[in-house]
């Protein structure tokens, strides 16, 4: 992406033609384009309010689209006398993105439609530690099962997208001083994978032979919930993964945050107790280390001895028992001190917490309002709303969609 006197030079896929053809917009038009691949689907009024545009250049941008045939637009279910209705989204690609999300202890190989249309789905229960030869033949086996499953031809493949739970520094791979493992890099004795050192798209991309990216998967989930679930048309929020492990995604600006070096948004590591355990990342007291699933297990099974599993504690929540009720709002208060002060920094407009909970985000919800509305400023705290996310186990996928569309459009757009 380049300026030239009053243009603006935005690598614009046709979808038709080949990825690399330049076309040369006004900035208004790049403007709605950014806004439209960040969010998706969205009326005129959505467009003028998240691009700062009036409503007549939204129309007069969108007659130009149009003929370029680089947005498509649709009929609304409604809308004011004598003003068009109807949505406007990027015109989508033939074709599909092949997802592998690991997360969750699940390894899930997905083929989605660049609107978000999951065609196919194929899943194994495994984690990230017993991958030590990597992810690409694993993962590229089911993308291919998933894709037979849907009658998919190999051909389809436009581009894909690796998730891991674990961060991902901005040079590729997580974040580590050397290329040599340190002590505090392991988990359960399980020492971290070799290939997670440097960048594991590039394999992938190389396998499949397509672009590819990868992402955390806390990443993802923030991206698919602002782009297809409860946080589209927002442009600042933070969701909250907190069903295996616990983290956050960061959306400030309506793109993205990985901060420096991939880091941003790592809450299991929020320092929490003085006195607490070390962890494995090297310091001590850490959030991972106070709350995880076994933990939550573990206090759950004092009153229910045959809660055996993290399923069992959800169970319980839906059943509106209340000790479990309790230990989850206790989670909700811990989370919500912390995130009273970094609303103090960031200033969100909204708050979600993973839709994977289910019933169970409800006390969690309940435990940070009370917090954020203890410690954060009044008005800040009034125009900050706190939800539960709309996508469940769907979040990371379609995160894969919103972060392809971008990088499939224009890489400047999403590249760290």
């Amino acid at each position: 992406m380049r300026y030239h006197r009053n243009r603006l030079i935005v690598v614009v896929s046709r979808y038709d033609r080949s990825m690399a053809e330049i076309i040369r917009t006004p900035r208004t038009d790049a403007l709605v384009l950014d806004v439209l691949g960040r969010h998706g689907e969205l009326d005129r009024t959505a467009l003028a309010q998240l691009t700062g545009l009036a409503r007549s250049t939204v129309t007069d941008v969108l007659v130009r689209l149009g003929r370029q045939e680089v947005i498509v637009q649709r009929p609304g279910t409604g809308g004011r006398v004598g003003r068009p209705s109807g949505v406007v989204a990027l015109a989508c690609p033939p074709g599909v993105i092949g997802v592998l999300a690991l997360t969750n202890g699940v390894l899930q190989a997905a083929a989605v439609g660049f609107d978000g249309t999951i065609h196919a789905t194929r899943s194994v229960e495994t984690v990230l530690y017993e991958l030590t030869d990597g992810l690409v033949r694993p993962g590229t086996d089911l993308l291919e099962a998933a894709m037979s499953k849907g009658d998919i031809p190999r051909g389809q493949l436009r581009c894909a997208v690796l998730c891991v739970p674990l961060p991902l520094s901005t040079r590729g791979g997580v974040p580590h001083r050397d290329r040599t493992p340190p002590p505090q890099l392991t988990t359960r004795m399980h020492q971290l994978p070799q290939w997670l050192l440097t960048d594991p798209a590039r394999a992938l991309g190389e396998q499949l032979g397509v672009p590819a990216w990868a992402e955390n998967d806390a990443n993802l989930a923030a991206l698919g919930e602002a782009a297809f679930g409860a946080g589209r048309g927002t442009d600042d929020l933070i969701y909250l993964k907190v069903v295996v492990g616990v983290g956050a995604g960061l959306i400030l600006g309506g793109r993205l945050h990985r901060g420096a070096g991939g880091l941003a948004g790592e809450l299991a590591h929020l320092h929490v107790k003085e006195d607490g355990p070390v962890c494995v990342c090297g310091g001590r007291g850490c959030l991972m280390t106070q709350f995880n699933s076994p933990r939550l297990v573990d206090l759950v099974q004092s009153a229910h001895p045959q809660t055996l599993t993290l399923e069992d504690v959800l169970a319980l929540a839906d059943s509106r028992d209340p000790g479990v009720l309790r230990v989850l709002a206790d989670l909700g208060r811990l989370l919500g001190r912390s995130l009273a002060d970094a609303c103090v920094y960031l200033n969100p407009s909204q708050i979600i917490v993973d839709g994977l909970l289910g019933g169970a985000a409800d006390p969690v919800i309940d435990g940070i309002r009370e917090m954020v509305q203890r410690y954060l400023q009044p008005l800040a705290a009034t125009g900050l709303t706190v939800v539960r996310g709309h996508l469940g186990a769907n979040a990371e996928i379609l995160g894969a969609v919103a972060l392809a569309r971008l990088n499939y459009r224009d890489p400047a757009l999403a590249a760290p």
